[in-house]
């Protein structure tokens, strides 16, 4: 990006133009060091080879965000289970209720799929 393509561009996100040595009016020269930084970080970030440790820990903390948030959902579906299961073992939950319940948690999955819900409640 050339020089004047990152003023024009600082200049439309509300950066100013200041007097500069000599008394023309620009950019302090950091802002254009700022923008050539952001620059060459671009070609290693999208080969995952730029070292920066902030974006390791933003990675690493979204992907312990997202491991906790599928666990927190297998907790809750094999509650679910167990209370179905439980309500089918005393005979509360019918076995064609519990087979609709898990067909609607678990579509995609062969053997959930195979036991063929009485009834379609699952929209599909």
């Amino acid at each position: 990006m050339k020089p004047e393509e990152i003023k024009a561009l600082a200049l439309k996100c509300g950066f100013s133009e200041r007097e500069q040595p000599g008394g023309r009016m620009d950019l302090n020269p950091y802002v254009y060091r700022f923008a050539q930084a952001l620059l060459d970080r671009r070609p290693l970030q999208e080969i995952g080879a730029h070292p920066a440790p902030c974006a390791r820990f933003c990675e690493a903390t979204a992907y312990e965000i997202e491991i906790r948030r599928l666990r927190f959902d297998a907790r809750t579906r094999a509650e679910a289970i167990g209370i179905l299961l439980t309500g089918w073992k005393t005979g509360e939950i019918s076995g064609d209720d519990v087979a609709v319940e898990l067909f609607k948690w678990y579509p995609s999955n062969p053997a959930i799929a195979a036991i063929k819900p009485p009834c379609d409640n699952t929209g599909a």
